[in-house]
């Protein structure tokens, strides 16, 4: 039991970092997250590139896929011995 505790403990602050890596520079890194009108407005206003805009949802999205496909599974068959 406190070990799925802790296993989700590790997975949601997996998640959070993720979304610290794209907002740190301020909100518009993790633009990619909102609709496209969000994007474009963004876009518009010169804060950030759709050439950033792609970047940043590549790295994030390979970075949240690498801990649901290795972490996760990691964590529950070496942690939880399932």
């Amino acid at each position: 039991m406190i070990l799925s505790v802790i296993e989700s403990f590790v997975l949601n602050f997996v998640l959070l970092l993720v979304c610290v890596i794209n907002i740190r520079n301020g909100a518009v890194g993790g633009v990619h997250y909102y609709e496209q009108p969000v994007k474009d407005r963004v876009v518009e206003l010169g804060l950030i590139t759709e050439n950033e805009i792609k970047r940043n949802y590549i790295v994030s999205g390979l970075v949240l896929m690498f801990f649901l496909i290795v972490a996760a599974p990691l964590m529950v068959f070496v942690v939880n011995g399932a």
